[in-house]
């Protein structure tokens, strides 16, 4: 069986939730059928613009990424085609995200038209006959900051529904997309709700990938912490984290998810020219380097190793908080709901939903809890409660995995089907 995958971008590996988000669908696909011949295509392959971050050994990975948009007609001649996560399908991604990396790639402007024109083609299979949308599989995506405005303002919302009426099946990433998706297809006989697809990687899905002595070092006593890759990070953070430490007895440690030490340490010349961005630069170098006790020679196996070794995590990290809760580590999980990013897949919003998905909405913060001294009291007396009784934690768990089993097991089904008819 020929399978296409189409992914997100990753330009140059630098997004470890995006990674395994992929390696989850090497692994699932290879347990459906051992024998299947995967092809990925993703419209920006990791290499293209930038070379790979360090911490990446490409030959460890299951997957040679194609261009997308040059190989589609490729794609459509698949047994199967499988459109694997993330926003995908959200028009938002194809007029912010995928519209700015176009430009970028061709190192010049190009009308937004065109590039919509070309994303709604691969995408959404916009010009595709019905018998290539048979064989389209939609897994994890999220259209959860769609408005109404978006299927009237050109032919999205038109190439949208009929993708969906005519895929052969579709999970979408959590219940607001779930619902949206009903109310586009007038379909509400059967409830199109799936998971991230992170939530399906397994230990066996990364073992290729190798560790280094960076984990030789204890995590016992360790809070993991990554921040302000997402989220702003509130003036009050630090002086929250070390009264958490000093309560319960834990050392706080930087955990690299993204290499913002790498990237600190390339920012361009002109921001030193002006005195805010200078100070707020070196005082997140003097921050991390203090936090990053193992040092910056880690790889993209230690990373997923070491979430698994922590007490908890703190961090305002979308993925980083699914890869926690998948191998049963606690995330305390902040959010801003005043921000307004300028491109929506940032907003912190789906962090909240992801939570409220599982009733874990404990572990979730507003960075507004910890501003007021008497919102840091309330805040730790809460993570003191919820960290120390394990029963809490382990019950999420135990249902985002429940789900997980239940979601791949459907598609391995649906993906089954395909070959049969």
């Amino acid at each position: 069986m020929r399978i296409a995958v189409i992914g997100a971008s990753n330009p140059g590996y630098a997004n470890t939730g995006m990674l395994t988000v992929d390696l989850a669908a090497a692994g699932v696909l290879t347990r459906i059928d051992p024998s299947c011949a995967l092809s990925w295509y993703t419209l920006h392959p990791p290499d293209e613009v930038e070379s790979g971050h360090r911490y990446v050994n490409p030959s460890e990975l299951p997957f040679d990424w194609l261009p997308l948009i040059e190989h589609f007609d490729e794609v459509c001649n698949h047994d199967a085609i499988l459109l694997w996560g993330d926003f995908l399908q959200a028009r938002h991604y194809f007029a912010e995200d995928a519209h700015a990396r176009q430009t970028h790639r061709s190192r010049s402007p190009l009308p937004v038209e065109r590039t919509l024109e070309s994303l709604y083609r691969c995408l959404l299979f916009s010009d595709a006959p019905l018998s290539v949308l048979n064989k389209v599989i939609v897994f994890g995506s999220s259209i959860l900051f769609n408005r109404q405005a978006d299927y009237s303002a050109d032919r999205y919302g038109e190439h949208l529904v009929r993708l969906l009426r005519n895929c052969r099946g579709v999970w979408a990433r959590e219940p607001v997309s779930a619902a949206k998706i009903q109310h586009l297809t007038q379909d509400y006989t059967s409830m199109p709700l799936g998971t991230d697809s992170a939530f399906l990687l397994r230990e066996e899905d990364i073992t290729r990938l190798s560790t280094t002595s960076w984990l030789t070092l204890p995590f016992a006593d360790h809070i993991g912490f990554f921040f302000g890759a997402r989220t702003r990070p509130p003036w009050a953070l630090f002086q929250f984290l070390r009264q958490l430490t000093r309560q319960l007895g834990l050392q706080l440690e930087w955990l690299p998810w993204f290499p913002v030490h790498d990237w600190l340490q390339a920012v361009p010349r002109s921001w030193w020219r002006h005195p805010a961005r200078t100070a707020y630069i070196l005082n997140s170098q003097r921050k991390i380097d203090q936090l990053m006790r193992r040092g910056p020679n880690y790889s993209a196996g230690d990373l997923l190793a070491a979430i698994k070794r922590y007490r908890f995590i703190v961090t305002d990290t979308y993925h980083l908080c699914v890869n926690a809760w998948r191998v049963g580590t606690p995330a305390i999980c902040f959010g801003d709901p005043e921000e307004s990013p300028v491109q929506q897949t940032l907003n912190d919003y789906k962090k909240r939903v992801l939570y409220e998905m599982y009733d874990a909405g404990d572990f979730h913060f507003s960075t507004c809890a910890v501003r007021s001294a008497a919102g840091r009291t309330r805040a730790l007396e809460k993570v003191r409660r919820i960290t120390t009784d394990g029963s809490i934690a382990a019950a999420i768990t135990e249902r985002i995995h429940a789900h997980a089993r239940h979601v791949e097991h459907a598609l391995a089904e649906r993906v089954c089907g395909l070959v049969r008819t």
